[in-house]
C-alpha cells in the first residue's frame, strides 16, 4: 500500500459521506461523539490536575477543570496488553488465555473474538462512524502468525472500527497499519517473522524494509495529525474515536519542541508531549464545534514505571509518577493499576468535579450503553459497570462498582477489591518492583514502606503468605493486615472464586 495517509483520508472522506446519507447515521444523529483517549504507561500523578508539580499539563488539567476527575479508577492488568483487550470488550482479561498471563508479542495473533462485542461494535450498532488510531497492540492477524504482505485478515477493522491507523504492538518492527495493510508495503520485499531467544518476545519480523519507518518521535505527529483529521472528516457523522498515543511508554523519545521543557528530564518532556496531543484533539473538537457535543474520556493503560534510566532520572529531580502508592507498572500494588481517569461532557458531567466512585476501564462499555439508553448484547462486557451515575450526578444503582479484580504480569496473578479491602493471594507484587536489574532503583530509593520488607525490599521471615489492605485507612498499602483479619481473608478468597467461575451480575 504506497497511498500515503493525507491521500488515504480523502478516499475515506467519501466513504464518509455516503455513510452519512444512510438511515444509521440518522439513528445517532442526536446522540453525542465520543473520544476514548488511552496514554501508555502514564502514572497516577504524572499531571498537574492530579499533583504533579514539576510537569506542566495544562490541556489535561483543562479536561479536569471542565469536566469530572475520578480518584479510584483502575485498569484491569498492571501491564498494557490485556488492560485494552479489557477496555475494548468490558471483559476481564484473566477470562481470555491469550490475555491471562502476559502482554502479547510482535507476532501474535488478534486476541479479540471476530463475534465478541467491543467498544467499536457497539458504537456502530448505534449508527457511530468509528477509528482507532495509535498503539493497539492487542493482537492482529489470523492464527498462527499474522501474515502483513497483503491485506490483514484480523484487524481493528474486523472487531468495529471503520478506520484505523495504527502501531500493532509497541511499534516493534517500526511498520504501521492503515485500515488492512502495512504502509508502505513492498511486495517485492515480503515481511517473514522469526524465531529470537528473548522469551518475552517470541517472534521478530523481518523483510519489508522499505515499510520500517515508523519510529519516535514522527509517529507522535502522524498519529496527532490522524486524530484530528478524523473529527475534521466526521464532523457531521457521530463518532467514536480510539486515540491511544504511544506516549509515555519507553523508549522516552520526545519531539525536539520538547525536550527542556518540563525541567524534569526527558520523561516530563514526554509527558508534556502527550499534553500537546491532547490539546490538539481538543482544538479540533472547539474547531468544529464539537466540544458540547462530545464526551471526552483521558486514562492511561496501567500505573507509571520507575524502571527505565529516564523515569529514575526523573524520581530524582523530585517527580514521583503514582505518588505516595506503592508499587508501578507490572505491579499488583496500587501503583501498577491505579490510574487517572478524566470524564468531559458539557452540560452532563459536572464540571470542576472529584468523584471517588469505584471505576475499572471495564466499565466504559456499560457507561457507553447506558448513556445510549440501549441494552449491551448477550454475553457483551460481562464484567462491565456503568458509572454514569457518577458523571451525572445522579442516584447511583444498586447494581454499581463494589469490587473489581487486578491482574499483575510475572506469573498473571490476581487479586480482589471490595469496597476499601484488597486480598492479594500470595506474597509479593506479581511486577518488576522486587526483581532488580535493568536500571531498576531499589526499594528503599523508591522511598517504598511495607510490613513485610526490610528498608532494602527483603522479605521479612515469618510474613504472611498473603497480603490484606484497607485501603480506606493506607491508600500507600504501608501495613499487611492479613493475619489480623483471617475472617475478610476468607469473605474475599470466597468472592474472588465466585467471580472467577462466573462474571458478576449488573442489570
Amino acid at each position: 500500500m504506497k497511498m500515503t495517509y493525507k491521500e488515504y483520508g480523502a478516499l475515506l472522506a467519501a466513504g464518509a459521506t455516503a455513510f452519512s446519507a444512510s438511515g444509521e447515521s440518522a439513528k445517532a444523529k442526536d446522540r453525542p461523539n465520543v473520544v476514548i483517549i488511552l496514554a501508555d504507561d502514564l502514572g497516577y500523578t504524572d499531571t498537574g490536575c492530579y499533583g504533579a508539580e514539576k510537569i506542566q499539563t495544562p490541556n489535561i488539567d483543562r479536561l479536569a477543570k471542565e469536566g469530572m476527575r475520578f480518584t479510584d479508577a483502575h485498569s484491569p492488568a498492571a501491564v498494557c496488553s490485556p488492560s485494552r483487550y479489557g477496555l475494548l470488550t468490558g471483559q476481564y482479561p484473566f477470562r481470555n488465555p491469550a490475555f491471562a498471563e502476559e502482554v502479547l508479542h510482535p507476532g501474535a495473533p488478534l486476541g479479540i473474538g471476530l463475534d465478541q462485542t467491543t467498544l467499536g461494535t457497539l458504537a456502530k450498532s448505534q449508527g457511530y462512524i468509528t477509528g482507532a488510531i495509535g498503539k493497539w497492540h492487542v493482537g492482529i492477524g489470523m492464527p498462527p502468525v499474522p501474515d502483513y504482505n497483503g491485506e490483514i485478515k484480523g484487524s481493528p477493522a474486523d472487531v468495529g472500527f471503520d478506520e484505523c491507523l495504527i502501531d500493532p504492538c509497541n511499534l516493534a518492527g517500526a511498520i504501521l497499519i492503515e485500515n488492512r495493510h502495512v504502509v508502505n508495503a513492498d511486495p517485492s520485499d515480503p515481511f517473514h517473522w522469526e524465531k529470537i531467544k528473548n522469551p518475552r518476545e517470541h517472534l521478530a519480523l523481518r523483510g519489508g524494509e522499505k515499510a520500517r519507518n515508523a519510529k519516535k518521535p514522527a509517529v507522535t505527529g502522524l498519529f496527532t495529525d490522524a486524530a484530528v483529521s478524523f473529527i475534521d472528516r466526521h464532523r457531521s457523522t457521530p463518532f467514536l474515536l480510539y486515540f491511544t498515543p504511544n506516549n509515555v511508554h519507553v523508549a522516552i523519545k520526545p519531539g525536539t519542541p520538547f525536550i527542556g521543557k518540563s525541567g524534569c528530564g526527558l520523561y516530563g518532556d514526554y509527558v508534556m508531549e502527550l499534553d500537546w496531543m491532547v490539546g490538539r484533539v481538543l482544538a479540533a473538537l472547539d474547531r468544529n464545534g464539537l466540544a458540547d457535543k462530545t464526551l471526552v474520556v483521558f486514562t492511561s493503560d496501567n500505573g507509571g514505571a520507575y524502571y527505565k534510566p529516564e523515569n529514575a532520572k526523573a524520581h530524582a529531580l523530585g517527580h514521583l509518577v503514582n505518588g505516595n502508592l506503592l508499587g508501578q507498572k507490572t505491579d499488583l500494588w496500587e501503583g501498577g493499576h491505579r490510574v487517572p481517569l478524566i470524564a468531559r461532557w458539557p452540560g452532563k458531567v459536572r464540571t470542576g468535579t472529584v468523584s471517588d466512585a469505584q471505576v475499572s476501564l471495564v466499565d466504559v462499555m456499560a457507561t457507553l450503553a447506558d448513556m445510549w439508553h440501549v441494552p449491551l448484547p448477550a454475553g457483551a462486557g460481562p464484567d462491565s459497570f456503568s458509572f454514569l451515575y457518577a458523571l451525572t450526578g445522579s442516584t447511583p444503582p444498586a447494581t454499581r462498582r463494589e469490587t473489581q479484580v487486578y491482574q499483575g504480569f510475572e506469573e498473571g496473578r490476581l487479586a480482589i477489591r471490595q469496597g476499601p479491602w484488597v486480598l492479594i493471594p500470595g506474597q509479593g507484587s506479581d511486577g518488576v518492583t522486587l526483581k532488580g536489574g535493568h536500571g531498576m532503583m531499589s526499594f528503599a530509593e523508591l522511598g517504598f514502606v511495607n510490613s513485610d520488607y526490610t528498608a532494602a525490599g527483603k522479605l521479612k521471615p515469618g510474613a504472611p503468605p498473603g497480603q490484606l489492605y484497607d485501603l480506606s485507612s493506607d491508600l500507600s498499602q504501608t501495613k499487611n493486615l492479613y493475619t489480623q483479619y483471617p475472617e475478610r481473608v476468607t469473605e474475599l478468597s470466597a468472592l474472588f472464586e465466585k467471580i472467577r467461575r462466573e462474571p458478576a451480575s449488573r442489570p
